[in-house]
């Protein structure tokens, strides 16, 4: 199938469908954030020797937490989407 026939059969994307694009191993891996030494470069660009010299220069210590949330454990791509999808079906 040549780029024309795609115009008119609609993107090989919207033919697959959402699900056969979905990369359920790779949630983590993605929204991590930026390696050690993005981290360093960026520190280093801002001036701050570490991530909590920047917190403690950025962040009134008046709306700090003093102890970690109470947060469930992680989840998988799957189930985050599972729980959406079951959110998005009340509606």
């Amino acid at each position: 199938m040549n780029k024309m026939d795609d115009s008119l059969t609609g993107t090989r994307a919207e033919r697959q469908g959402l699900d056969a694009l979905e990369q359920h191993d790779a949630f983590a891996g993605r929204h991590i954030g930026p390696s050690a030494a993005e981290q360093a470069r960026m520190l280093e660009t801002l001036g701050y020797p570490s991530r909590a010299a920047m917190i403690d220069a950025l962040i009134p210590a008046a709306i700090r937490r003093d102890v970690p949330m109470d947060l469930p454990p992680p989840c998988t791509e799957a189930e985050a989407l599972a729980e959406i999808r079951a959110l998005a079906a009340k509606n």
